[in-house]
């Protein structure tokens, strides 16, 4: 492939991601807010926690879909048709067979689950888990066809599907929800992945990647596939816990109210950090070399430069602009809901400007500093969650994992930066982190007053200024007092 054409696949590719999430995103807020009124904040934390549960099933055939992304990257940096073919239908066939497998577990999870775990409201749970079972079905083979497309750096043919399959669940919706409640979600989304999976392997099938006869499965390249996706299984298994774990003990601290707003909550906050990490995922099939290359520095200090910009502006409008936003979703003043938007954006902002970091690792295969820092954010979540879900109940554990995903996003930003001599402060937009701070500082007070008693007010405050504090402080030291220190530990030794 000449330099022009991969250099318009590459903008093809970055302009349709943004234009899908942004079209998704916008979907997404007016379907929230349909859903909400016609659901209640109960049965949409129902809900939220059923199919939560089934991302348990996913630790069998996620790993797929990262191995299918690396070697038809490398199949594909080297014209290699035949290889890609193998890659693709070997691919979907493992991941059939893995996800059917998933599902019967996932049946075994439900019932232990809803055993000792009623729901706290009159619903057929049978009925819907069996209807989460057969979403994550659909799904998990769709993201493996969907990961093809990334793998040949034709994400904007990707792109293209998934803006047909946000209009289809948006009209789906509005028709389906209205008539048939919870019911109507579940149609809505079948109707959505179904129609998504369709198109898609039809264009591959246009394209001649996937094409269904013998030939093109491979059983040395099952085994490949399947070697590298049981490593990257111990991230995808520790990461499927995450969110059910937190939901669950939501529920046990508080109730399916508290998880329906902080659902709503974590709506917002995912659909940015869905388009930041949709711009960062694009970078894996640059990542999947056979060796190390100095390219490999250059795209991750050029993108972590690009990233932390859009990332403070972002993650800031969503804290500036929660008060309205309530009143636009929920329909009232809701504090909670507000709380937990700036509690899960500081973790969510953190998060997504370690993804180069992350993308890098998982392109080149290094996982273990990964699966190490989701042992810590799993044991952080269950512990903290537990601990903090005593004393301040659903709040607590919203907390918990606010934190947790914090510190093992720091984590893998600081031991990437180490392993590969880099200073984190060389390629981070110093001035724009003060700009931004200052700006949360003078318009916290005018957006957050009222969501507080006056001495809880002024502590959260007080705390928010001595973050601010320590952030300058190290700069200071970063760019002033290292460089001393440095010199004259050099004099020293010399």
């Amino acid at each position: 492939m000449n330099v022009n054409l991969l250099n318009n696949h590459k903008v093809l590719n970055v302009s349709s991601s943004l234009l899908q999430v942004f079209i998704t995103a916008v979907i997404s807020i007016f379907i929230s807010k349909f859903t909400f009124q016609y659901l209640g904040p109960s049965l949409l934390g129902f809900w939220a926690i059923t199919l939560s549960i089934s991302s348990f099933g996913s630790f069998l055939n996620s790993g797929i879909c990262v191995a299918v992304i690396r070697f038809i990257a490398l199949s594909n940096n080297e014209n290699d048709l035949e290889a890609i073919r193998k890659v693709s239908l070997t691919s979907v066939i493992i991941s059939i067979l893995l996800t059917l497998l998933a599902c019967i577990l996932l049946t075994c999870i439900y019932l232990l689950y809803f055993f000792y775990q009623p729901p706290s409201i009159e619903i057929d749970w049978k009925q819907y888990a069996l209807f989460a079972i057969a979403i994550f079905f659909i799904i998990s083979l769709s993201n493996v066809v969907m990961n093809i497309f990334d793998g040949l750096k034709l994400t904007y043919n990707k792109n293209i599907v998934l803006i047909i399959g946000s209009v289809i669940y948006f009209f789906a919706a509005f028709y389906f929800i209205k008539k048939y409640q919870l019911k109507g979600v579940v149609i809505s989304l079948i109707l959505q992945n179904i129609c998504t999976l369709i198109i898609a392997l039809l264009i591959l099938c246009r394209k001649g990647i996937l094409k269904f006869h013998k030939s093109c499965f491979d059983n040395n390249t099952a085994r490949e596939l399947l070697k590298f996706s049981f490593k990257v299984q111990y991230i995808t298994v520790l990461g499927a816990f995450f969110d059910p774990i937190t939901k669950t003990l939501m529920n046990y601290f508080g109730s399916y109210s508290n998880v329906g707003i902080y659902e709503m909550s974590n709506k917002i906050v995912l659909q940015i950090r869905t388009i930041l990490i949709n711009l960062n995922q694009l970078l894996l099939p640059y990542f999947s070399q056979k060796e190390k290359n100095s390219a490999e520095k250059n795209i991750y200090l050029r993108i972590y430069g690009l990233l932390i910009i859009p990332t403070f502006i972002l993650f800031v409008s969503i804290i500036i602009f929660a008060k309205p936003v309530s009143y636009f979703w929920l329909g009232s003043l809701n504090n909670e809901f507000i709380v937990y938007c700036v509690i899960l954006t500081i973790s969510a902002l953190v998060n997504v400007i370690s993804m180069p970091a992350y993308y890098s690792r998982l392109g080149n295969g290094v996982l273990k500093p990964l699966i190490k820092v989701h042992v810590v954010i799993g044991i952080l979540n269950v512990i903290g969650g537990v601990t903090l879900g005593i004393y301040f109940k659903a709040m607590g554990v919203a907390i918990a994992w606010s934190f947790s995903l914090l510190l093992g996003s720091l984590i893998i930003m600081i031991k990437y930066a180490q392993d590969y001599h880099l200073s984190l402060w060389e390629h981070v937009n110093k001035k724009w982190i003060l700009i931004t701070g200052g700006m949360f500082l003078v318009f916290s007070p005018i957006f957050f007053k009222d969501l507080f008693s006056n001495n809880n007010y002024y502590s959260i405050l007080i705390l928010l200024f001595i973050v601010w504090i320590i952030v300058v402080m190290v700069q200071f030291y970063g760019e002033t007092v290292k460089p001393i220190l440095e010199k004259y530990n050099k004099k020293n030794n010399g």
